[in-house]
């Protein structure tokens, strides 16, 4: 919408005389005028190398707009001090930030970024912190908030009214407190980000979930009985037939073809040590052939740069 823009009144000047404060008045062509404070900046870096920021008064009362202008010109004057940013970056624009920048350094094939970590960082921060605290400045976030996620994260898990996302992630009724722990500690690690760059001078990335609820860990590794009753059963027509969609007695080619590939696969995790992510990578050119001392010829897959 189209305006014109006139000055209205100096309303401060700094000890050198130089004009710091001034109003503002926008004439719209639908009849309607709106003041604006018009401040000047000593801390550049802090508005993006402004040297004047125009804020919106949200007024067309003169007297109202005067004094709105002066508490802003005060806020800008205590954040230039505090070393903080002009313009209050909420967690939403942050998160946008974060996300963008771990997506690029993925791509770049960087140390320390994962496929895996993005899609759970989507897959929470970017959908429950969002919408729990997504319109707040996150200089402004606390322990308070911290805490209250988990009332927040419960309510919405039950909820008829959740909004729909861009990663189609299916959502459960109820919460674990093992995905709680891990939904705080990926925002915690966000919160440090900001922390890094100068946006977040608060300490709430140091908060430490608590729950009386057991947090289950990785279950143990296979007893050697537990074993042998795996790699038994997985020699047996029962498991190589068992779900068969055609009728009873006819062969389901695909269902056992699957099975072969399942029970290959189980084994050589089992036998090899991999985790599930590591075995996702592999390549024909991990397979090497090598002659043992006894004569015996096998395979081994040796997985390339993973342990050093």
């Amino acid at each position: 919408m189209r305006y014109s823009e006139e000055k209205v009144e100096n309303l401060f000047s700094d000890d050198d005389g130089n004009i710091v404060l001034e109003l503002l008045v926008r004439r719209f062509q639908n009849g309607r005028n709106i003041y604006y404070a018009r401040s000047r900046i000593q801390k550049t870096e802090l508005a993006n190398n402004q040297r004047r920021v125009i804020t919106s008064l949200r007024t067309d009362d003169y007297n109202q707009a005067k004094q709105a202008a002066l508490r802003r010109y005060a806020e800008i004057d205590l954040r230039q001090e505090r070393g903080l940013k002009i313009r209050a970056t909420t967690v939403a624009q942050a998160l946008d930030d974060f996300l963008s920048e771990y997506a690029e350094r993925l791509a770049n094939g960087q140390g320390g970024y994962t496929s895996n970590i993005l899609r759970n960082l989507r897959k929470s921060i970017d959908i429950y912190w969002r919408e729990y605290l997504g319109r707040k400045d996150i200089e402004d976030v606390s322990d308070k908030d911290m805490e209250g996620y988990e009332a927040f994260r419960r309510s919405y898990a039950k909820s008829t009214k959740r909004i729909k996302n861009r990663y189609r992630q299916q959502y459960k009724d109820t919460v674990s407190a093992a995905t709680l722990k891990g939904e705080i500690n990926y925002f915690r690690q966000f919160l440090r980000w900001c922390s890094q760059r100068g946006i977040y001078k608060g300490a709430a990335h140091e908060w430490r979930f608590k729950t009386n609820e057991r947090i289950r860990n990785r279950r143990e590794a296979f007893s050697i009985e537990q074993y042998q009753q795996l790699y038994r059963y997985m020699r047996t027509n029962e498991f190589l037939n068992k779900g068969q969609h055609k009728a009873k007695g006819s062969a389901d080619t695909r269902i056992k073809r699957h099975r072969h590939m399942l029970r290959a696969y189980i084994l050589f995790l089992a036998n090899t040590g991999l985790r599930v992510g590591e075995a996702r990578h592999l390549k024909w050119k991990d397979v090497e052939k090598r002659q043992l001392k006894t004569g015996a010829h096998c395979l081994l897959r040796s997985i390339k740069d993973t342990w050093q």
